[in-house]
């Protein structure tokens, strides 16, 4: 097949001819990183040069343009409007701002913003500029998403409430990406469960709570990697198990019996069995890695996946490498929060957050695409070129509309010019994202502070926290607040209760009391944001050491740092002790 761009393919074809494995310093961080021979392969086959960042700084830039953590009150931008709403942007961000309902409408033409592109600049300035200009959309909420306004990113959700990511789930609060779940709260990734609270990766669940790390358990609490267990409470590593309790086994009587004895909706009684559960689960080994029906791969959450390298958190992939988050793809590389889940592989993404399905590179946002690079916030394009916000074009460079044959003729000229200026390659830097680091993707795994947030060209945001104009009478603290669920009154959802940790206020909501009662949980002290942030705490981070098998003594990966001093046991050893 001709090329369409002969003078950029044979400038990269001279920087890939002769490369071959070896060690480079990154351009970040420092520090030296390894360019494996199926690197390179992949470079070849994506059409793009090799990175001068690291994995992990390549991810944090990639993670610090995804907001999966804050709302914030603003006014809403878009003309004729000036609406109070939620949005995924703090309201000191010099930016406009269209609500959801605006922003999807024909009341406005997202190609009349557009820009001649200035072949004598560079071209993240350019972009940098442009898309400043454009309006921002209020929280890229889905358009088929019903009665779930404080929600961001989900596809066909159901009257959920503060929730980042997911599909079709109904009545989830508090949430981040629930997938085919309901009336749950409090959870990081759940797929299929029903009436929990806390999950951190789970599939299958059914009335449990404080479950990590485990699937198919029903009638449950403070279960860690469990499998198959129905009726246990403060279990670790059980495999089909019913009537366990803090591992033990029990008959179903005495099971019962210490269930009455127990009451989880007092919270003195809730933290002293949390407590005794850690002290449980310090004692115990721990897996590896958390793969399932996975093969050639190394990474940890890794499902029905094959040839994976590097990879964090991946459902039916093949062939990826420095992915994580991603669903049902394949052929990519460098890939952040992407893939479906529920329909075809997508393929040949590189550099990419939540886009696809096909030959997408360099992207945020970018949905039911093919062959986009340097674009944001668009759907259904081909062929297309650094544009904001397009639908349904073809042959764009900046949102402008040419011909087929000036397309790729411009093209050339920008694609040529970036590779020799060096920026051909690179995703969009952190200065140019519009969320806030410390309510990014990237918070949770590269943690800064705001001074060190500030240092790499970001910026940090916290919602105020002010009492001003409330009555006194209220606001209550964390010690008067009612220890015991039935307790509670009604009269709490006037309330103001101040976070234990942070100090900021919240409030509860009547679907959320209904749920604490229903459930005999009590009421949270903490506000909603430092729970989301424990549970992230609670997942190893993306990252692998290679150290001995506490048993065996083989090499292997873990996700879990050595100076933790667990005793981590590799897949063979780790079966062969649990099941």
């Amino acid at each position: 097949m001709t090329s369409k761009t002969p003078n950029f393919d044979k400038a990269l074809d001279a920087i890939l001819k002769d490369l071959k494995p070896h060690t480079r310093k990154c351009g970040k961080c420092g520090y030296d990183f390894e360019i494996f021979k199926e690197d390179i392969e992949f470079y070849h086959k994506l059409r793009v040069p090799p990175p001068t960042l690291c994995p992990d700084c390549r991810k944090q830039r990639r993670l610090a343009w995804s907001n999966n953590a804050s709302f914030y009150k603003r006014k809403c931008d878009a003309p004729g409007h000036s609406e109070e709403f939620i949005s995924l942007y703090p309201p000191e961000l010099n930016w406009k701002v269209y609500d959801n309902n605006f922003w999807w409408s024909d009341k406005w033409d997202s190609q009349s913003f557009n820009q001649n592109y200035d072949l004598s600049r560079s071209f993240f300035d350019q972009l940098g500029e442009f898309y400043k200009n454009f309006p921002l959309i209020q929280t890229n909420r889905d358009p088929s998403s019903v009665g779930s306004e404080y929600t961001a990113y989900g596809l066909e959700l159901k009257d959920c409430y503060y929730v980042f990511g997911g599909i079709k789930s109904e009545n989830v609060m508090y949430g981040s990406w629930p997938f085919f779940s309901r009336d749950c709260l409090d959870i990081l990734i759940a797929f299929k469960s029903e009436l929990c609270y806390e999950i951190v990766s789970g599939i299958n669940g059914y009335n449990c709570k404080f479950i990590y790390f485990s699937d198919n358990c029903l009638d449950s609490a403070f279960l860690y990697d469990c499998k198959n267990c129905t009726h246990c409470f403060g279990g670790v590593n059980l495999r089909n198990k019913n009537y366990y309790f803090m591992n033990k086994a029990l008959t179903k009587e005495e099971y019962e019996k210490k269930m009455k004895e127990i009451n989880l909706g007092s919270r003195r009684q809730l933290y002293l069995w949390r407590d005794e559960f850690q002290k449980l689960l310090a004692g115990e080994i721990r897996r590896a890695t958390r793969n399932e029906k996975t093969v050639n791969s190394i990474g940890t959450f890794l499902r029905n996946s094959k040839d994976c390298f590097m990879c964090f958190w991946i459902e039916g992939g093949e062939n990826l490498r420095y992915a994580d988050y991603v669903g049902m793809a394949k052929d990519s590389m460098d890939v952040s929060v992407g893939g479906g889940l529920m329909k075809a592989f997508m393929e040949r993404l590189y550099e990419v957050n939540n886009s696809g399905p096909y030959d997408v590179k360099f992207s945020n946002l970018v949905r039911t695409s093919n062959s986009v690079e340097y674009s944001i916030n668009c759907g259904s394009l081909e062929n297309c070129f650094g544009c904001v916000g397009l639908r349904n074009k073809k042959y764009c460079i900046f949102n402008k509309q040419y011909s087929e044959e000036n397309y790729w003729k411009l093209l050339e000229e920008i694609k040529t010019k970036m590779l020799a200026a060096g920026e051909y390659g690179e995703f969009f830097p952190i200065s140019m994202s519009p969320y806030p680091y410390n309510a990014s993707l990237a918070q949770f795994e590269y943690p800064l502070t705001k001074e060190e947030v500030e240092k790499i060209g970001g910026y940090w945001a916290e919602n105020p926290a002010s009492l001003e104009g409330i009555d006194p009478k209220n606001i209550l603290r964390n010690e008067q607040i009612p220890d015991d669920i039935e307790d509670v009154g009604d009269d709490i959802l006037q309330k103001v209760l101040i976070c234990e940790v942070t100090g900021k206020p919240f409030m509860i909501t009547k679907t959320e009391l209904e749920f604490y009662r229903k459930k005999n949980l009590p009421l949270p002290t903490k506000h909603p944001y430092q729970r989301l942030m424990e549970r992230w705490a609670m997942k190893t981070p993306f990252r692998l050491w290679k150290y001995p098998c506490a048993k065996c003594g083989q090499e292997m990966y873990t996700s879990y740092a050595p100076e933790l001093k667990l005793k981590v046991y590799c897949e063979k050893c780790y079966l062969q002790e649990v099941v």
